[in-house]
């Protein structure tokens, strides 16, 4: 099943992460415990900055009672992070275009800049729905969530219509959807695969693969936004094949997490 993720990633400031859970005395155990973190996610991040979802950060910020912001890593000439990049997100009027574009995917990142109200919050719940179903549309277990279409012959077609309809009364009520898609590859302990995303052995070392997936990021908005642009860390192949391949990697050193 395509994994449902918060925001885009960030990458954090391992150091500042430590020293305030130093300040306030807490144990790394107690602050994944209160962040709902893994020790090990934790332990990766105060090391080397592994970039997290978004909202795994605001957890951890809010554990510390501080903002994102103040643990977001930066460098220090305000020079933009090598491996971050920006996609760009635009306007989706036609249900057909995002279904294309949510086409193969294989996880899904989403955000609000719109409260939800009591008119728009079914609406907005529904849309999201259906577009995670076509995130799912690959690889959908018999005993897993599916939709109303699902029974229907030929259900892709009410489901379009459904959605089209769902994208009109939105922007009626003054809520639009901008989108895009973008490639992103990690580092996966090899025997991790799933049955979504695309494996890539790395030769000199067997026990290391390229895991690459197709990520859809939507964001639900004002109407007359148009666009968007948020911060993406798309991995570079040649960096994570060269990373797998270091004597850390090698001596089985690092953890079994995804490594970006």
């Amino acid at each position: 099943m395509g994994e449902v993720i918060g925001l885009g990633r960030k990458r954090p400031d391992g150091n500042k992460i430590v020293n305030l859970r130093k300040q306030k005395g807490l144990k790394q155990e107690r602050l994944a415990d209160e962040a709902n973190i893994s020790v090990r996610l934790l332990r990766d991040i105060e090391k080397s900055n592994h970039p997290v979802p978004a909202t795994t950060l605001t957890a951890i910020a809010t554990a510390l009672q501080t903002t994102p912001d103040e643990i977001t890593r930066s460098t220090p000439d305000g020079t933009p992070d090598p491996y971050v990049s920006r996609l760009k997100l635009t306007a989706i009027r036609s249900a057909k275009d995002l279904s294309a574009l949510a086409r193969d995917v294989t996880q899904l990142e989403y955000a609000l800049e719109v409260d939800p109200g009591p008119e728009t919050a079914k609406d907005m719940q529904h849309l999201m729905k259906i577009v995670r179903r076509f995130v799912d549309s690959r690889y959908v277990r018999p005993w897993e969530e599916k939709d109303e279409f699902d029974g229907e012959s030929f259900g892709e077609i009410p489901r379009l219509a459904r959605l089209h309809q769902l994208l009109e009364q939105l922007r009626e009520q003054g809520v639009g959807v901008i989108a895009g898609r973008y490639v992103r590859h990690s580092l996966s302990r090899t025997g991790n695969e799933d049955l979504v995303s695309t494996f890539t052995p790395i030769r000199g070392n067997p026990e290391w693969s390229i895991k690459t997936d197709f990520i859809l990021c939507l964001h639900l908005v004002p109407a007359e936004k148009q666009e968007g642009e948020i911060h993406i860390v798309p991995g570079s192949f040649d960096r994570l094949v060269e990373e797998a391949r270091s004597p850390a990697m090698a001596r089985g050193d690092m953890d079994d997490e995804i490594l970006f």
